[in-house]
């Protein structure tokens, strides 16, 4: 259904990306998480190792949005040379995977144990995390926290953080740094730049703005895109104020 409501064509995340690009794809579609669901995967990866599949690959990404980021960095142990990619994590991954908060031994991160996960997550290239800082509690990391990950933070997409990365076509790029030798992950915040021309992304600050009764903000808002683009919508609003 998650996939069915996200894409016009009914293709899973990723697989237009791998055809265009001459990619190999391995899609995984869970459609209820419980522990014993995910034994079977694991069941299934290690099946792959054992038939030599997966070291065909000399690189490799492996991606998880929400929920599923802590499946997706599980998934990596898996692969050689792999990296992460991970949109909205839930908030006791990117504790652990950014901050490096300790759980103790036994304690579980989305069915996964904790333990392993971190070992999965520091084995890892790179991970790369995209995600809107003023939703979650963040304390401050560590500079060798910090050199181990990149997060790109997307300022006030809320919740809406992964449907915004998908309109900007913003996942082939969020693969290629994850994978990238030179880890020019800088050059995201280049491509993120064109949210301020995604009408959906204006819309969205509109409605915050006005819901936070901000009307000096507002207006400037509402300012600023009309003299950039023909906007119908933020033009009333301004005709409004």
């Amino acid at each position: 259904e998650d996939i069915l409501e996200r894409s016009n064509d009914c293709l899973p995340t990723g697989w237009e990306i791998a055809e265009e690009n001459d990619w190999s794809y391995l899609g995984l579609a869970i459609t209820k998480k419980n522990t014993s669901f995910f034994k079977d995967i694991f069941t299934y990866f290690e099946e792959l190792v054992e038939s030599g599949w997966l070291s065909r690959y000399s690189k490799s990404v492996v991606f998880g949005s929400r929920d599923m980021g802590s499946a997706a960095c599980m998934f990596s142990a898996y692969f050689s040379n792999t990296s992460v990619a991970i949109v909205e994590p839930p908030q006791d991954l990117l504790s652990v995977a950014v901050y490096g908060e300790k759980n103790d031994e036994g304690t579980q991160i989305g069915f996964m144990p904790s333990v392993a996960l971190t070992d999965a997550i520091e084995a890892a290239n790179a991970l790369v995390v995209a995600m809107d800082p003023f939703e979650y509690d963040s304390p401050k990391a560590s500079d060798e926290q910090l050199a181990a990950i990149f997060v790109l933070n997307c300022r006030h997409m809320d919740a809406k953080t992964e449907q915004f990365i998908r309109q900007l076509d913003m996942l082939q790029p969020l693969f290629e740094a994850a994978m990238s030798d030179n880890s020019k992950f800088q050059n995201l915040y280049v491509t993120l730049r064109n949210r301020r021309d995604l009408k959906s992304y204006l819309r969205h600050l509109l409605r915050k703005t006005r819901s936070s009764e901000r009307v000096g903000l507002e207006k400037l808002l509402c300012q600023n895109v009309v003299s950039r683009m023909q906007a119908p919508y933020f033009q009333s609003c301004l005709d409004r104020l």
